[in-house]
């Protein structure tokens, strides 16, 4: 995984397949999508963002060659 946030920089993060989202469009109303694969990544990666979460704190440790 990868982030806009440190160019050049990438980590393995574990994240599910699938997730459900619950949000709120333009007008407040309440919908929900569920997303798999790529799609689900890029959610949690983009919610974590907002909780002030980036993909560095949870990414695992490279292991030394």
């Amino acid at each position: 995984e990868g982030c806009l946030s440190f160019p050049n920089k990438f980590g393995m993060v574990t994240r599910p397949r699938i997730v459900t989202v619950r949000a709120q469009d333009r007008n407040g109303e309440w919908f929900t999508v569920q997303s798999h694969d790529l799609t689900a990544r890029a959610f949690l990666h983009e919610i974590d963002h907002l909780d002030g979460i980036l993909y560095i704190d949870k990414a695992l440790p490279r292991e030394e060659a």
